[in-house]
């Protein structure tokens, strides 16, 4: 029995379910998820630094401004074939938890959880794509997850 060519198989139904599948190890959402991952790390600093109260502000001025001073002498200890390796990561302590929850609720309500934002489409994707009739219904599908982009509200 042939099959129409518009008409989508069961093995290529099975197949694009398995793409989108819950145990989220396949490529496509692994790299919507590292995508999302980075856009929340990147504008979490943007939200910490632009939110940190005066004296922090200064403090990290002043801190920054002695790196500077630094960068000379780790370029001679790399000379002399070392490396000291530090980030330029704000890290909020403990002390400041009111202050973390307050940028964690903000990157919420601008990304989205992760949950929200990545596991979400790809979950309803998947059960979708259990109903289409065409490759190109699940063409439709498929294609958004593969251009997957994080948007900031």
């Amino acid at each position: 029995m042939k099959q129409d060519e518009g008409t989508l198989s069961d093995s290529r139904r099975t197949a694009f379910e398995k793409m989108l599948a819950a145990s989220y190890s396949n490529p496509v959402w692994e790299r919507a998820k590292n995508k999302y991952d980075r856009v929340r790390r990147s504008r979490k600093q943007e939200l910490i630094r632009s939110s940190l109260p005066a004296e922090a502000k200064k403090l990290v001025g002043e801190i920054e401004s002695l790196r500077a001073e630094l960068e000379p002498l780790e370029g001679k200890l790399r000379a002399a074939g070392f490396e000291l390796y530090r980030d330029q990561k704000i890290e909020i302590l403990d002390s400041a938890e009111r202050f973390a929850e307050g940028i964690e609720k903000r990157l919420d309500q601008e990304l989205g959880t992760s949950e929200e934002a990545v596991t979400k489409p790809f979950e309803d994707a998947r059960a979708q794509i259990l109903f289409v009739a065409t490759a190109e219904e699940a063409r439709k599908i498929v294609e958004p997850l593969l251009r997957f982009e994080v948007t900031v509200s």
